[in-house]
């Protein structure tokens, strides 16, 4: 302990009980881990029973189904039922033998209601409770009552973990109990139908831990023994039983039928092996005798994209792939209407010459819908090609100050401006008309639409051409 917890402690020692006692109350509240810990150290043995046995007898009443997610709330219970065992059988070993195998019994009620995909609440009964009854058998020594009670906890056993508890007891409880289990266990297991290749009948496995715990060889041979003959795990329980008994020589040809019997299994295995490789080998030459090279040309002109594109100069010479272009180019200028990706694959493919081009023929004949002339002038002004995103804004200014939607005007105005950004960065206009020429033409053309001026010029100023003769005055 620290310095500075051995002070605390001895300041505690000075704190009234009752205000310590309070204390405590008030932190149970938000902590049920210490409340079950104040009541495990406040309690006398006569609680912990009554508190063990209402602990058992809700779980084998219980209905509820605890998803893999709540399935810590059964452990926490189970792990106070187990604790309390312990402390009870520090002073009353009879008992708490009594309790621990009820308890035992209670393991197809809580497989059946909850969720323990973990396996967390299923090592209580595999381990925690095995290793309290041995701890239990150690110091008491009543064969009649252990004998009792190990019956009723092995009356059923569907899930094996009375292996475990037999595992644990058989060095601590007298051989004369383990025979007697062993009668009883033998007697319902010869009393089921066996199965040639498999073992499904109930209690046979702790049938055979008890054989280990005795010794009992001989019946351990013809309990594991089947049509197949033994399995490995089987051989090699019988060949330790033989160690553990100074019996090397009987063990010994065993141990050789171990060997043969795993490099026979390995040489099945490497046989398998052998045939599958032998089928892939196959498999392959007959794909690559049927193969045909993919026809990339059609792929990228189907659908032309950058990812296809890509594939086609991955897998053409230079000469093939602008080859393809051309007649991609071709298939753009003669279809019906432009897309957006054919220009953007022009683009990737650096034809965006040619890309500008078209735009600049489409311009007047294509109606494509004004959303695809936005993604086209944006995708231009993103090449850094200032003449067809002037193409594509002009198309879709127009677009709007024809339509009847007035509300339509203040979108527009941000084509109007993008005009202007974009004239000063063309060199060559080609066929287009140049901006003062357009502009001199569109304010004529479109001078009755009061609403799109009057909101393109409250925030925004054309640098050096004006729409009206003289000065306007500075709208307020």
């Amino acid at each position: 302990m620290s310095a500075a917890n051995e002070r605390l402690a001895e300041r505690l020692k000075d704190v009234p009980s009752d205000v310590l006692a309070d204390l405590l109350l008030k932190l149970t509240k938000g902590n049920p881990a210490l409340k079950r810990h104040l009541v495990a150290i406040t309690s006398d043995t006569q609680d912990l029973i009554s508190a063990v046995k209402r602990g058992i007898s809700g779980i084998k009443r219980s209905t509820t189904f605890y998803p893999y997610h709540q399935a810590h709330k059964v452990r926490t219970k189970l792990n106070t039922l187990v604790s309390n065992i312990d402390s009870i059988g520090k002073t009353k070993p009879s008992v708490a033998f009594e309790l621990l195998c009820e308890l035992h019994t209670c393991e197809d009620f809580v497989v059946q209601n909850v969720d323990d995909s973990s396996g967390f609440v299923g090592q209580i009964f595999k381990d925690d409770l095995p290793s309290i009854a041995a701890s239990i058998t150690s110091r008491y020594h009543d064969e009649a009552h252990i004998k009792k009670w190990l019956g009723v906890a092995l009356e059923k056993d569907r899930y094996n973990s009375g292996c475990e508890l037999v595992d644990a007891i058989a060095s601590t409880v007298p051989e004369t109990v383990l025979r007697d289990l062993l009668a009883s266990t033998a007697k319902t297991v010869a009393s089921q139908p066996r199965e040639p290749l498999f073992e499904s009948r109930e209690l046979a496995f702790v049938q055979r831990r008890l054989l280990v715990a005795l010794g009992e060889t001989e019946a351990f041979i013809a309990c594991c023994t089947y049509e197949g003959g033994m399995v490995e795990p089987d051989i090699v329980t019988l060949i330790q039983m033989y160690k553990d008994h100074e019996q090397q020589h009987l063990a010994q040809p065993w141990i050789d039928l171990l060997e043969q019997s795993r490099k026979a299994t390995r040489e099945r295995y490497e046989a398998q092996a052998r045939e599958l490789s032998n089928r892939l080998t196959e498999q392959t030459a007959l794909r690559e005798a049927s193969y045909v090279a993919p026809d990339y040309r059609s792929l990228f002109l189907q659908k032309p994209s950058e990812q296809t594109l890509k594939v086609l100069r991955l897998n053409l010479s230079f000469e093939e792939v602008e080859s393809v272009l051309d007649e991609f180019v071709h298939d753009v200028e003669e279809a019906k209407h432009h897309t957006t990706p054919a220009f953007r694959v022009l683009i990737a493919a650096g034809r965006g010459a040619e890309a500008e081009s078209i735009a600049i023929q489409r311009c007047t004949i294509d109606h494509a819908p004004p959303q695809t002339w936005n993604w086209l002038a944006k995708l231009f002004e993103a090449a850094d090609m200032p003449l067809g995103a002037t193409v594509a804004y002009r198309v879709i200014l127009e677009n709007q100050l024809e339509s009847r939607h007035t509300t339509g005007f203040y979108y527009a105005k941000d084509y109007y401006e993008a005009l202007w950004r974009l004239a000063p960065l063309v060199n060559d206009w080609r066929s287009v008309t140049p901006h003062n020429e357009y502009y001199a033409a569109f304010c004529a053309r479109y001078a009755d639409k009061k609403s799109f001026w009057i909101a393109s010029e409250f925030t925004f100023s054309p640098p050096t051409v004006s729409r009206f003769a003289g000065g306007k005055k500075k709208l307020r």
